[in-house]
């Protein structure tokens, strides 16, 4: 508690410090439709939060110092940041980025946060080559970080639904190593709301990149020491995953270029039907929030059901985005 109480009020202060000499995040009459250029690359603030609260929490417990996987998502976590700060400052190249966060996912991956197997109903734990293993396993973070980064587009949804999906993981794993570092990452994210619900500052790639990074990590190290399946994480993610993967989808059905600026995820239409930006946001945290619970929960009842919760959550998820995108997109296009 006194590491995730110092990452909140250290996250409020530091963030206070960005908002005043961050760089701007302009409105371009496109995506970005604020009212007033708005300081962003709030990363800058919550994240060097969240590593001072893993310091406190390495103090009482010097085994953390000792954990290949706490160094792992220590490194992954500063490259995130980074690169953001790169994209933020200068704008890197789509494919620039995509690069430098698909290596540096593979190398976290490969340094200790690779999975050892997947649980599947029937065959038991299913092991495939190292290789395989590491790279599905940087798939996922590379995944992971990109999602949040595209559905960063509303005040609070992002990092307030990471905040949420963390929490749940430390549940689903009270006694796990990882346990405490996802409890003091969404204080530290908690701390970045404050400034981020009234849109006073923004994350920015910094931000969406480091608490992407923290949270795809993390659950590795959770899958890592075999406090959890593969399928938990996932589960707890689906609100943000299924949003950008579907959305991608629909695009690339519509012949839509994947990799251009747009305004067709489930919570942009959202806001152009009308909803604010608080509104959209609690609905995300709620679906965090009944995710994370099933995630929690499924997982506790034994890999089994963890796969099937998984899959619940995937197909529940599935057919509400559907539901979505046929009845606001006639009210977001009027």
């Amino acid at each position: 508690m006194i590491a995730a109480g110092a990452a909140f009020l250290l996250s409020v202060g530091l963030c206070r410090l960005v908002l005043s000499v961050g760089p701007l995040d302009r409105p371009d009459g496109g995506r970005k439709r604020q009212a007033r250029a708005v300081p962003t690359a709030g990363g800058l603030g919550f994240a060097p939060a969240a590593l001072i609260g893993w310091a406190i929490l390495a103090a009482s417990t010097p085994s953390l110092l000792a954990s290949v996987e706490a160094w792992s998502i220590i490194i992954l976590l500063a490259g995130a940041v980074i690169i953001g700060v790169l994209d933020d400052m200068e704008r890197l190249s789509t494919r620039t980025k995509f690069a430098c966060l698909a290596v540096l996912a593979f190398a976290a991956a490969a340094a200790s946060l690779a999975a050892r197997q997947i649980p599947l109903p029937g065959l038991g734990d299913v092991r495939a080559p190292w290789l395989v293993m590491a790279a599905g396993s940087a798939l996922w973070v590379f995944v992971v970080i990109n999602a949040v980064n595209f559905v960063d587009g509303a005040n609070g949804l992002a990092m307030g639904a990471l905040a949420v999906m963390s929490l749940c993981l430390a549940a689903a794993a009270p006694n796990a190593a990882a346990a405490p570092v996802l409890i003091v990452l969404a204080a530290a994210l908690a701390g970045f709301l404050v400034w981020n619900l009234p849109g006073r500052l923004y994350a920015g790639d910094t931000g969406a990149y480091a608490a992407g990074a923290a949270y795809a990590g993390a659950g590795l190290w959770l899958v890592a020491d075999g406090a959890l399946s593969v399928w938990t994480p996932a589960a707890a993610a689906a609100p943000i995953l299924i949003d950008v993967l579907l959305t991608l989808a629909w695009r690339a059905r519509a012949g839509r270029n994947l990799l251009e600026p747009h305004r067709d995820h489930a919570y942009q239409l959202c806001i152009r039907a009308g909803w604010s930006h608080e509104r959209t946001a609690a609905a995300w945290w709620g679906l965090a929030a009944v995710a994370g619970a099933i995630a929690a929960l499924a997982s506790r009842a034994g890999p089994d059901a963890a796969f099937w919760g998984f899959w619940a959550v995937i197909g529940a998820g599935s057919a509400l985005w559907v539901w979505q995108r046929r009845t606001f997109a006639p009210l977001a296009a009027g």
